[in-house]
C-alpha cells in the first residue's frame, strides 16, 4: 500500500566508509498545505550546516556524509531531489568502532502510548566514547543528545516549517492510507548501553545485541 503522509517530507542522510554506507531518515512536517523545493532545499541546507557546525565532532573519522535525499510524502507524486555533498563532511574522532555499533535515541512527541515514539540510531561512533566495552561514556553521549537537539531547534526555527516529526504508519497493526504525523519536542536517552543496527533488519531476536568487533 502507498501511503500518503500530509504536510510531511522524508530527509536521508547518507553516510559511507570505505566499505558501507548508512543512513539516518528524518520526518519535518510543514505548516504550508505543500511543499515548495524551496522549502525541501532550506531543510536540506540546514541539516548539512548542522553536519558541519555539530554532528561530525562526535562521529568517527571513518564516516563521512556524501548525500541528502528530500522526497515530498504529501503525495504520490511529490518532488524528490538529492543534494550532493561536496566535498564529503568527515567526523573527526579517531579509533572508529564497527559500523553497526549505534546510541538509540528516543523521539519524545509530548505524549504516551507505546509505540507512538520513535527512535534515531546515531551513525559513527569511536572507541573514546566508550565507558567499558558495551556502554557509552555519559559525557560523550551528552554530546550527542545535545547534538540532535540542536538539530530538533534548527528545524523548527525554519519558516514555514512546524518541525521534525514521527509518522505513525502502523496504526493498530494497519497501515492508514493517509498518515498522522506528531512534532518531535525533544530527544532522550534511555540508558547508555550500546545497541546495534543490526537490530532492524527483519527477523532480528527481540533481545538487545551488543556490536562485536
Amino acid at each position: 500500500m502507498s501511503q500518503v503522509v500530509p504536510a510531511v517530507a522524508r530527509f536521508e542522510m547518507r553516510y559511507r566508509t570505505t566499505d558501507n554506507t548508512m543512513e539516518n531518515v528524518y520526518y519535518v512536517r510543514t505548516s504550508s498545505s505543500v511543499w515548495a523545493e524551496a522549502d525541501l532545499d532550506a531543510v536540506s541546507a540546514a541539516l548539512q550546516d548542522w553536519e558541519t557546525s555539530d554532528a561530525h565532532t562526535v562521529r568517527s573519522s571513518a564516516v563521512s556524509l556524501y548525500e541528502i535525499v528530500a522526497t515530498d510524502l504529501t503525495s504520490l507524486f511529490g518532488i524528490r531531489k538529492s543534494y550532493d555533498v561536496s566535498p564529503p563532511i568527515v567526523g573527526t574522532l579517531a579509533n572508529p568502532l564497527p559500523m553497526n555499533a549505534t546510541l538509540a535515541l528516543k523521539a519524545d512527541i509530548g505524549r504516551r502510548g507505546r509505540g507512538t515514539a520513535g527512535r534515531s540510531f546515531w551513525i559513527g561512533l569511536a572507541d573514546g566514547q566508550l565507558n567499558g566495552p558495551d556502554q557509552i561514556a555519559p559525557v560523550s553521549a551528552d554530546l550527542i543528545l545535545s547534538a540532535m537537539n540542536v538539530l530538533v531547534s534548527t528545524i523548527a526555527g525554519l519558516t514555514p516549517i512546524e518541525g521534525m516529526c514521527i509518522p505513525h504508519f502502523v496504526v493498530d497493526h494497519v497501515r492508514p492510507p493517509s498518515v498522522q504525523a506528531d512534532i518531535i519536542v525533544k530527544y532522550v536517552l534511555s540508558d547508555f548501553y550500546l545497541d546495534s543496527q543490526r537490530d532492524r533488519l527483519p527477523g532480528h531476536k527481540k533481545h538487545k545485541r551488543y556490536p562485536i568487533a
